[in-house]
């Protein structure tokens, strides 16, 4: 959930024009800086520039100096409506006024003679050139998130839409067996290393230092635009060795508005993948399993408790949610991964058979692994390391001192009057099992079943279910 206040970024307006401009290239923050100019092309000193939001109707209001310009720091990637006005004028109107993410945008007002009771009012257009720095920055906007197909609906891979971006975003949907999800590592901007780009939220270094991926991520309906810096970008960005990637998520406005939303993804739904794999346990179907569903609500407005406060054009609130549930495999083909049976889950492996194969690529059966009993059940249940008859308390701890046993442990549930029980069942002297009931309930609720029983299929998959 998100706060905004206008109040609080009308105090940050100020103590930027002081000085602080290094922090704009640090937030996600865009500027305007203007120049007021009369039909003739001259200066107009003392103009007065009124910039508001055209969502929450925060207001800044500017005198231009003697040069005519004027600058207004800590904007909200959002549109605008910029109006001046000076005396012998008429007041000029320029609406839809976009400042993007990090970026300062040069305006020229030319103001227009005759009385300041009259109005021109005109549309603003996007710059063909950027004339106010050397910095080489993209915009992802609102429109190419909401319209562009997101594969697992990550707002980073629209980066590779941009010119000189190359690589894979990667993805927060992980798999069994998969390494970690690395959002934006594998990203390679302007020649860059792969995880070289740093990576801002809303002014914030969400940057992984251990993995060099986006360490926080935010769905496609959550982000109001982000942008990639891509060279010539300011020296307080000189530990990053590639792009800059600024995200910044969206406000609540002075209307409530809200999006409920539901994206399903299925095998039935999906083309044959290219080279993908065709084995009889999959009944020759090529496609690999997938299930994905995202379901998610976004909300945001301003924050009004009846008879005690409202904060229309002062404080404002966002908020969303978006769970994922997959079932997939290999986009490649088929992933096989060994599972416990349900025997296994309740400590029986006296079914489990140990398979292995040779240099000669012969798949062998071994006998049974036996299970030797490391713990000791306590009066009260619970479980404890088998102690060392041999420990000595006066000598340090070492191999050959250990607390506890490490060698010569006895078998579990050696009396069973089955001999293939005997180290195969997980069971104490009086018949208690070791299986903790919170580790079944995991493995039953989030584990699959076992799916393939055919003996030639499991020898050649070195014979475990899967």
């Amino acid at each position: 959930m998100r706060f905004t206040s206008p109040s609080f970024a009308r105090a940050g307006a100020i103590l930027f024009t002081l000085g602080a401009w290094i922090a704009i290239a640090q937030s996600n923050f865009g500027s305007i800086r203007g120049v007021v100019r009369d039909p003739s092309g001259a200066p107009v000193p003392g103009a007065t520039v009124k910039i508001t939001a055209a969502g929450t109707q925060r207001a800044i209001t500017l005198v231009t100096n003697d040069a005519g310009a004027c600058a207004a720091a800590a904007l909200d990637p959002v549109y605008y409506d910029v109006s001046a006005e000076a005396k012998g004028f008429k007041l000029t109107v320029i609406n839809a006024v976009k400042v993007d993410t990090a970026r300062e945008l040069g305006l020229d007002i030319t103001l227009q003679v005759g009385s300041v009771t009259e109005t021109i009012e005109v549309t603003a257009e996007a710059p063909l050139m950027q004339l106010v720095t050397g910095a080489v920055v993209q915009t992802v906007d609102q429109r190419t998130i909401t319209e562009m197909p997101l594969n697992g609906r990550n707002t980073i891979a629209l980066a590779l839409v941009l010119p000189g971006a190359t690589g894979s975003a990667g993805t927060e949907i992980s798999e069994l067996t998969t390494n970690e999800p690395l959002p934006g590592r594998e990203l390679s901007i302007n020649g860059g290393r792969m995880g070289s780009t740093q990576f801002f939220a809303d002014g914030a270094n969400v940057t992984s230092v251990a993995l060099a991926r986006m360490a926080i991520s935010f769905t496609p309906d959550t982000i109001q635009e982000f942008s990639v810096q891509q060279s010539n970008y300011s020296a307080q960005y000189a530990q990053a060795g590639g792009a800059i990637i600024q995200q910044t998520t969206k406000s609540g406005s002075n209307e409530v508005r809200g999006t409920l939303y539901w994206f399903h993804r299925q095998k039935a739904l999906t083309a044959d993948p290219f080279g993908a794999q065709r084995q009889a346990v999959l009944n020759y179907d090529s496609r690999p399993p997938l299930r994905r569903q995202q379901v998610g609500i976004t909300g945001g407005g301003p924050v009004v408790i009846p008879k005690v406060y409202d904060g229309r054009n002062k404080t404002f609130w966002y908020a969303a949610f978006e769970p994922t549930r997959q079932l997939a495999s290999n986009p490649g083909g088929p992933s096989f991964i060994r599972v416990p049976t349900e025997d296994e889950i309740n400590g029986d492996f006296s079914k489990s058979l140990v398979y292995s194969r040779l240099p000669s690529r012969v798949v062998v059966t071994q006998p049974t692994a036996l299970l030797y009993n490391q713990l000791l059940r306590m009066n009260d249940g619970t479980l404890t390391h088998l102690p060392n008859p041999s420990y000595n308390p006066s000598l340090p701890v070492s191999v050959r001192n250990s607390r506890y046993a490490y060698q010569g442990f006895p078998l579990i549930n050696p009396n069973d009057p089955d001999p293939a029980r005997r180290g195969r069942v997980l069971v104490d002297a009086a018949g208690r099992g070791y299986v903790n009931p919170v580790a079944q309930l995991i493995l039953r609720e989030f584990y699959p079943k076992p799916n393939m029983t055919d003996p030639g299929a499991i020898a050649d998959l070195l014979g475990a279910i899967y």
